[in-house]
């Protein structure tokens, strides 16, 4: 299970319509500053792929505030010097990523050379020795492209693609690109000699 904090929040003070809006990526948080005291509401818009699955209040001394999980809002009355904390736990909704693994397989007594690869998926480029494995974390749906860079002295003989039909393998160039469908797990094995 994979959690994530308030993504996108809406504060609004039901006295002057004001609103403010922030987006937050795992483990961070925002701080509204100093309000006035008064009624208060606090939404979160969940992004495709997400499902909020809780939200819990800290420091409510009064009590005052209500949770409509639903809607993904909590409505507060703010005392004053009272200061509210507001956790929003999303679960990622595995069936809607992807994800792809390299195998590195090397033919030769030599396997302490590092091969470098460079991908279209987040982090860009990484390396592997032979007998290493490299994982791309949970994707998006789509089309990735992973190239290994030819190494002096060194010939990819074989590109193996397991978990998908919808790929395009270019030996020579050690090239692979691959569409994800959401729920995919594709893992290519390059072996060299």
């Amino acid at each position: 299970m994979w959690f994530h904090m308030v993504l996108f929040v809406g504060l609004e003070n039901s006295g002057n319509s004001e609103v403010e809006l922030g987006s937050l990526a795992n483990a961070q948080t925002w701080s509204s500053g100093a309000l006035t005291p008064g009624n208060y509401m606090i939404t979160e818009l969940v992004p495709l792929g997400w499902d909020l699955t809780n939200i819990i209040i800290l420091n409510d001394s009064a009590n005052s505030a209500h949770i409509d999980l639903s809607a993904g809002t909590v409505f507060i009355s703010l005392s004053v010097g009272e200061n509210i904390n507001i956790v929003y736990q999303n679960t990622q909704q595995l069936s809607q990523v992807a994800s792809f693994s390299v195998v590195k397989v090397v033919c030769s007594v030599d396997s302490l050379v590092r091969f470098v690869f460079v991908s279209s998926a987040v982090g860009g480029s990484f390396s592997l020795a032979g007998g290493e494995v490299w994982s791309s974390g949970f994707l998006v749906p789509g089309r990735y492209v992973l190239t290994e860079v030819l190494q002096p002295g060194w010939v990819v003989v074989d590109v193996i693609v397991a978990g998908s039909s919808d790929c395009f393998v270019d030996v020579v160039t050690g090239t692979v690109v691959v569409d994800l469908q959401a729920g995919d797990h594709v893992t290519v094995v390059y072996q060299n000699v």
